[in-house]
């Protein structure tokens, strides 16, 4: 007796064609976060915050007794200073982008934060987080490497710093600047829509990146591929 009450409050809905569902902003719900004044506003605090006690770690450095007469000193130096440069990049967010970037309400692109700078300025913005972030990771990578010369192989630290030393701070610098530099060759520097809140290595528009059937006015889509791939590696 239950079935037949409860197939008469069953609604048949009926049936639509596609002309007449209408999809108007059905596309648009929920805004991109990057889009957000929270893209622009966290990294702000997290980079500045991050640039500030690197600093702090370079004045405890520099006002210790010892100060930059050992290995260890020296490496922490690096470290800190290449994470100056990169949190510093980060902390200035959507400033240094350019104002106007060709064809953005062609393409809807909407930056959070206030746009104030030019290519110039953004170049150099992706160039400091690319120098300072490849540098800091990598001088972290030299100071486990001189843990282990020190502790695990217990190598005289006269021995490192003769002929260990050179090939780390080496190592370091040469990776920040080769990481650096060659994406100013291919016009990589700039502003992602998808990827960070500041001028990265990406594409412009990032769909000739993602997709490969919209032409790049900025970027070499194949070359952008390539550095992730050895970035990665690398990193």
């Amino acid at each position: 007796s239950s079935l037949p009450r409860l197939a008469s409050s069953v609604k048949v809905l009926p049936i639509m064609s596609f002309d007449e569902i209408d999809l108007t902003g059905q596309w648009n719900p929920i805004r991109d976060p990057w889009e957000t004044d929270y893209a622009a506003l966290v990294p702000r605090f997290s980079g500045g915050f991050s640039a500030i006690c690197s600093f702090l770690i370079i004045c405890v450095i520099l006002s210790s007794s010892v100060r930059l007469s050992t290995t260890y000193h020296r490496i922490l130096m690096g470290m800190s200073i290449s994470d100056v440069i990169g949190s510093t990049a980060i902390a200035l967010t959507s400033l240094p982008m350019p104002t106007k970037m060709p064809f953005e309400e062609e393409f809807s692109y909407s930056w959070a934060g206030t746009r104030l700078g030019n290519t110039q300025s953004c170049n150099v913005q992706g160039f400091s987080f690319n120098l300072g972030f490849t540098s800091a990771v990598s001088y972290n990578a030299m100071l486990c490497i001189y843990y282990a010369c020190a502790i695990a192989f217990r190598m005289n630290e006269r021995i490192i710093h003769k002929r260990v030393e050179p090939i780390l701070h080496f190592i370091a610098i040469a990776a920040g600047l080769v990481f650096a530099v060659l994406p100013l060759f291919y016009e990589l520097y700039n502003p992602s829509n998808s990827t960070y809140a500041w001028c990265g290595m990406v594409t412009y528009p990032s769909e000739c990146y993602l997709w490969g059937d919209v032409p790049c006015i900025r970027g070499n889509a194949e070359m952008l591929t390539r550095f992730i791939d050895i970035y990665m590696l690398f990193i």
